[in-house]
């Protein structure tokens, strides 16, 4: 109970910390001056990092594109995300009590999702746009591994399902699926940001917190550097 009560603090430092550094970045990136080279020059392989925001949960990780074709690449991708129940919400209670104690209700389960996956990714329209700015779509699939730490007491879910007690700690692998589009924008000779709004469809054959399909709607910030 203890590690798993620093570990959730932990997830929310960072998921803080993560926000405020991303900031940070774009700033810093967007304060450069758009360069204007040929389209050619950005079909190279390329590597980053994402910071990603989805329905329940939030998450980092890291990839590699590989560019197999014209405006077209094949990469490897891996992230880590700390999700929340559906009905979890967290509030400060100084206002109500005086004292600064953070309390989350409405929290059955901790769950982590470590997927890894194959993107197949095309950028289209690029002779229409600047040379800084690229369109794209893109199609991704792999595993998925999960694990889950529940509430170990009985409780009643905020839509009255009963969770019993005593439930053993979870770790599965499933599928991952996930389609959607993103917006390529240079920042310099090397450097690009990006947004990425997906869905995935998130398939466990073993139930984990309570359920089987995790899908989720996520939208990520993304940080590449071309070779």
């Amino acid at each position: 109970m203890l590690f798993r009560s620093k570990l959730n603090k932990l997830c929310d430092t960072i998921s803080l910390r993560a926000l405020i550094f991303l900031m940070l970045i774009i700033s810093g990136l967007f304060s450069q001056v758009l360069v204007e080279e040929p389209i050619s020059k950005y079909q190279n392989d390329d590597y980053g990092f994402t910071i990603s925001v989805a329905q329940q949960g939030m998450g980092i990780g890291g990839f590699y594109n590989k560019n197999i074709a014209s405006h077209t690449y094949l990469g490897l991708h891996g992230a880590a995300f700390k999700m929340r129940d559906k009905f979890e919400y967290s509030y400060n209670l100084y206002y109500y009590t005086g004292i600064d104690y953070n309390y989350t209700a409405n929290r059955y389960n901790n769950l982590y999702l470590f997927p890894v996956i194959i993107e197949l990714k095309h950028n289209f329209m690029v002779e229409t746009f600047q040379n800084d700015i690229r369109p794209a779509v893109f199609l991704q699939g792999g595993t998925i591994f999960g694990m889950n730490f529940p509430q170990k007491q009985a409780v009643y879910t905020f839509d009255g399902v009963k969770i019993p007690d005593g439930r053993e700690n979870e770790y599965e692998i499933g599928f991952n699926i996930g389609i959607g589009a993103s917006l390529d924008v240079a920042t310099g000779k090397r450097v690009y940001v990006a947004i990425k709004p997906l869905y995935n469809w998130i398939y466990f054959t073993k139930s984990i917190a309570t359920q089987n399909w995790h899908n989720t709607f996520e939208i990520a910030l993304i940080i590449g550097v071309r070779k």
